[in-house]
C-alpha cells in the first residue's frame, strides 16, 4: 500500500473489509461512537492494544527459540557438538578429527576422565608431601635408630628439636625425658633426664 500511494482512509477501509467478527463488531461500535481513528498508524494502534494479547511478543520468541534444524548432516553436527564443549576439552577433541558425534562424545569423555584422574594425583601427592613434616610433629621416636640420633645431638625424644630452656635438667618434676651426656674420667655415658619444659609436643614417658 505504501508503494501505491494509498491515503490512510483507504488503507482503514481496506483493513476493516476484511475484519470479522468480535473485530468487526469492535470497529462498528467504534463508528458509531465516532471514535475512528484518523490516521493508519493510529488505527493499527488501537487494534493491537484491544485483541492483541499482553504476551504475544514473548510467545513469539518461545516459538523462535524453539525452532530447530532438520536434516543436518554429521560433520556439522560434530562441529556443534564441539564448540560446545570447554577450551582444552574441545581442542583435544579436534585434534582427533572425529567424524561423527559418537566419536567426538566417547574422544571428549576420555579426556575430561583422564583429566580428573589427574587432577586427584595431584592432589594426593600434595597431601603426602605435608604428611612427613606432620608426622615429625605429632609421632615420637620408636626405633633404636632414631633414639640415638637424638642421644647423639641431645634432642627431643617426641619434638625432634633442642631444648629450649636454659637448663631443663633443673625440672623437679621429672615428667618428661630427653637425652643428657654425662662425661666422666674415664668417658662419657648417655642418660635420660628430664626433656625440656618448653617442648610443644610433650610425651609422658613415666
Amino acid at each position: 500500500m505504501k508503494n501505491r500511494c494509498i491515503i490512510d482512509d483507504e488503507k482503514i477501509s481496506l483493513a476493516v473489509s476484511l475484519l470479522g467478527g468480535t473485530a468487526l463488531q469492535w470497529f462498528l461500535n467504534l463508528k458509531l461512537k465516532n471514535q475512528v481513528p484518523s490516521s493508519w498508524n493510529k488505527f493499527k494502534d488501537k487494534l493491537k492494544s484491544q485483541f492483541q494479547p499482553i504476551d504475544f511478543q514473548e510467545n513469539l520468541r518461545q516459538q523462535l527459540l524453539q525452532l530447530r534444524q532438520k536434516h543436518m548432516d554429521e560433520l556439522t553436527q560434530v562441529m556443534l557438538s564441539v564448540n560446545g564443549l570447554s577450551l582444552n576439552t574441545s581442542v583435544y577433541v579436534r585434534s582427533k578429527c572425529p567424524q561423527t558425534v559418537e566419536e567426538a562424545i566417547r574422544e571428549a569423555t576420555t579426556y575430561d576422565n583422564v583429566m580428573a584422574i589427574t587432577s586427584a594425583n595431584v592432589e594426593c601427592n600434595a597431601i603426602n608431601s605435608r604428611q612427613p613434616q606432620q608426622q615429625r610433629d605429632t609421632t615420637p621416636f620408636t626405633t633404636a635408630t632414631t633414639k640415638d640420633d637424638c642421644f647423639k645431638f641431645g634432642l627431643c625424644f617426641y619434638c625432634k628439636e633442642p631444648p629450649k630452656s636454659a637448663d631443663p635438667t633443673s625440672d623437679p618434676i621429672g615428667t618428661w625425658k630427653y637425652p643428657t651426656i654425662r662425661y666422666s674420667s674415664i668417658g662419657f655415658r648417655v642418660e635420660e633426664s628430664m626433656s625440656d619444659p618448653q617442648c610443644r609436643n610433650p610425651m609422658n614417658f613415666r
